[in-house]
């Protein structure tokens, strides 16, 4: 396992001093440093989701300026890669997510991958999308699209998702709601597009 960026080239390799981790896509390469940070730039302790920055000599020049051709520099040393994580007690990084996906609920950050592989561990479960929706009181409600298994209903085991979820997450990463999707969008590169999920969702619930 490794985790790099076009912009950084490579950042991490999971060869740390306490060998592989399951999950995990390794520790800073030499001359690499990562923070994990909240929304007030602020640095997360160890265990703690948050946005990843990375500072690394291997930076690019910076993102080309069509009109003088010439490569406009980065204004920090500190570059955003738009992924959420954290770091543990060794120095393994865990991705767990886009920043762009990264549900707000009731205050807290929740992280769509996490639960997307709970869920997942259900044997009735194909695939599965976790997505934010506006919410009066908490902000966003976490909902979970799902695509069953040949044969399944929903309605059927739902309950048993709910105390999956207890059981594996905290209580605040728990799905307000499941909606059964028999497919999802994807770009054409096979990525399942949130966005397009959350808008018919929401159009769904208003119909």
């Amino acid at each position: 396992e490794t985790y790099g960026l076009s912009e950084l080239l490579l950042i991490t390799a999971n060869d740390g001093l306490a060998g592989i981790k399951d999950g995990a896509v390794g520790c800073a390469i030499p001359d690499v440093c990562i923070e994990i940070r909240d929304l007030a730039g602020q640095v997360q302790p160890c265990n703690t989701d948050g946005f990843i920055f990375v500072n690394t000599p291997h930076t690019m020049a910076g993102y080309l300026d069509m009109d003088s051709g010439q490569p406009t520099p980065l204004a920090s040393p500190w570059f955003d890669t738009g992924d959420v994580g954290y770091l543990d007690e060794d120095g393994y990084l865990f991705v767990t997510g886009r920043s762009k996906d990264l549900i707000i609920r009731g205050g807290f950050n929740i992280s769509p991958r996490l639960i997307e592989e709970t869920l997942l561990r259900h044997p009735h479960i194909a695939n599965v999308a976790v997505v934010g929706l506006p919410h009066e009181f908490y902000g966003e409600e976490i909902v979970a699209a799902v695509i069953l298994e040949p044969g399944s209903q929903l309605e059927s085991f739902e309950v048993e998702l709910r105390i999956l979820c207890r059981e594996q997450l905290s209580a605040g990463a728990t799905p307000d709601r499941y909606v059964s999707f028999v497919e999802f969008p994807v770009t054409q590169v096979g990525k399942v597009q949130k966005n397009k999920i959350r808008e018919f969702i929401a159009q769904r619930l208003l119909s």
